[in-house]
């Protein structure tokens, strides 16, 4: 199974919705959508919070700061 979302650049919609299981007009069963939901979690990707030194310091750095 293509992992990578490069590896899916350069094959056609059906390939893709083959080789992930997916029915083009049903899309997924709530079973297979839960399963799915369990195994890979859901699609997020989790925000680090900027560290307060490294937010004071970005407003003093660049042309304009430098400039005032």
């Amino acid at each position: 199974m293509l992992k990578a979302t490069d590896d899916y650049r350069n094959i056609t919609v059906e390939e893709t919705l083959n080789k992930l299981r997916i029915d083009r007009d049903k899309g997924l069963s709530d079973e297979e959508a839960q399963k799915r939901l369990a195994e890979y979690g859901y699609n997020e990707i989790v925000e680090k919070e900027e560290p307060l030194w490294h937010r004071i310091f970005r407003r003093f750095w660049g042309p304009i700061p430098w400039m005032i």
